[in-house]
C-alpha cells in the first residue's frame, strides 16, 4: 500500500501517555520524541476515537487478515 509512514508508531505513542500521566505536557513529550505536537495530537486523538482503527492504519485500516478475492 502507498502513502506516508506514520510519524506516531504504537510504541512512541504508548511513550508519550506515560509522559504525559506523569505531568508532562502534549508539547512537551512531542518534543522528547522529537515528533511534532500537531502528529502526537492527531494520534492521541484517533486513537481516543477508535483504537483498533488506530492500531491497524498500518496495514490499510485491516485487521491483519487477508481479505478474499471474488
Amino acid at each position: 500500500m502507498g502513502g506516508r509512514k506514520p510519524v506516531v508508531d504504537a510504541d512512541k505513542l504508548e511513550r508519550a501517555r506515560g509522559m504525559i500521566e506523569k505531568g508532562l505536557t502534549v508539547r512537551e513529550a512531542a518534543n522528547r520524541l522529537k515528533i511534532s505536537k500537531t502528529a502526537l495530537y492527531e494520534a492521541l486523538r484517533l486513537c481516543a476515537r477508535n483504537p483498533v482503527a488506530w492500531h491497524n492504519r498500518d496495514n490499510g485500516g485491516r485487521d491483519g487478515r487477508q481479505e478474499l478475492a471474488d
